[in-house]
């Protein structure tokens, strides 16, 4: 269910319980990633409204993103971390375009935000910088990365920890007291971390 902020925010005369004469009629674009689900007709209904997310979010723009998901990070209280390092929406590789994530999609975001920010007071307090963390099917695969990547759950993130090398961050992530949960990457100019055991996948990974 969207937060209710996000329904006020679009639909300040709708909440459960109440009748909405004409909502079909809404013309607000920011309204894509919202659907109704019921069989009876909109204006009839006088009972309990039921929402689902929808994967609609290519229709989401930037300013959109930067406004909808910086209103749930500061609901959680992050601050170490903003939208457009989640997802640049509207980054380009050739001719296609990053789209947002289906907003379900950030409670994986969450997962590896707990993960980055354990990472950020490790040691040596220092920023957490993000190479690449959403990134859609059709833009994955224009970049070559694999068809199942952790990335395209919001759940992965190449990273760089300011005055580490690589492998320095991959071994601050190894102690981490969830990391048999994790897969690891190291690569020459980045660490990838992903949460791949906390949302169904098989863990550990490493390479």
């Amino acid at each position: 269910m969207p937060p209710t902020h996000y329904l006020e925010r679009f639909l300040p005369d709708c909440s459960p319980g109440r009748l909405v004469p004409g909502l079909l009629n809404i013309s607000d674009p920011r309204l894509g990633p919202l659907q109704r689900e019921s069989e009876m007709p909109l204006n009839s209904l006088v009972g309990p409204i039921s929402w689902t997310m929808t994967r609609s979010s290519e229709r989401m723009t930037r300013s959109d993103w930067i406004e909808v998901c910086g209103d749930r990070l500061r609901e959680l209280g992050i601050t170490n971390f903003t939208p457009l390092e989640i997802c640049d929406v509207g980054r380009t590789s050739g001719d296609t375009i990053l789209q947002a994530p289906d907003l379900k999609l950030l409670e994986n975001a969450v997962k590896l935000i707990d993960i980055l920010s354990w990472l950020r007071e490790e040691e040596v307090t220092a920023p957490v910088l993000v190479n690449s963390w959403y990134r859609d099917p059709d833009y994955n695969q224009v970049i070559g990365g694999v068809g199942t990547s952790m990335h395209i759950t919001c759940g992965a993130a190449d990273v760089v920890k300011v005055g580490y090398s690589p492998n320095q961050v991959a071994d601050m992530l190894e102690r981490h007291p969830q990391s048999h949960l994790f897969g690891i990457g190291r690569y020459n100019t980045f660490t990838h971390i992903d949460v791949r055991g906390m949302v169904g996948r098989p863990a550990p990974a490493r390479w």
